[in-house]
């Protein structure tokens, strides 16, 4: 797994210089090494530790992972399937989410219009698929991380109930 921490300054100054230099190439790196980088990339974010709100209700948050999604759109390929590597950044992309709590559970969860998700995926997942074919990976595995990516969001992996 490769952590990458993204400082409160670095958020606000919509300054992505240190990220671009770690990890700008890596959709262009030769087939061998993107095979090597599919899906270790968890990205935190340094400084909101003590808001009251979640991280994906920070307006500054939400204005920076929609440029980072701008200049490095190849999420899918890369970030971990997990709710630590992908449910922050996707769910910053989302025009209307609230944030839900439920009596006797710790933290909160996300509720939003799966159609607003689906879209954003509909537009990520060929750029996943092309790597997946630059890196020589077969569509077996293609299609495992896709159902994976839809059951995080989703909770289903059958393609007829992909978020209905």
């Amino acid at each position: 797994m490769t952590i990458h921490i993204f400082k409160i300054t670095e958020v606000e100054g919509l300054d992505f210089r240190r990220f671009e230099r770690k990890f700008g190439d890596w959709p262009n790196l030769p087939s061998g090494l993107v095979r090597d980088k599919l899906g270790p990339l968890v990205w935190r974010i340094d400084g909101y530790n003590n808001a009251p709100e979640e991280l994906y209700h920070i307006p500054e948050v939400r204005r920076f992972y929609r440029e980072l999604h701008r200049r490095w759109p190849w999420w899918l390929y890369f970030l971990q399937v997990s709710k630590e590597g992908m449910a922050i950044p996707y769910l910053c992309l989302l025009e209307q989410i609230d944030a839900v709590r439920v009596d006797g559970i710790p933290g909160t969860g996300a509720s939003f219009e799966p159609a607003q998700l689906l879209e954003i995926l509909r537009n990520d997942f060929p750029r996943m698929n092309q790597l997946f074919e630059r890196a020589g990976i077969p569509d077996i595995e293609n299609d495992r991380r896709t159902d994976a990516i839809i059951k995080l969001f989703c909770g289903s992996t059958r393609m007829e109930d992909k978020c209905q």
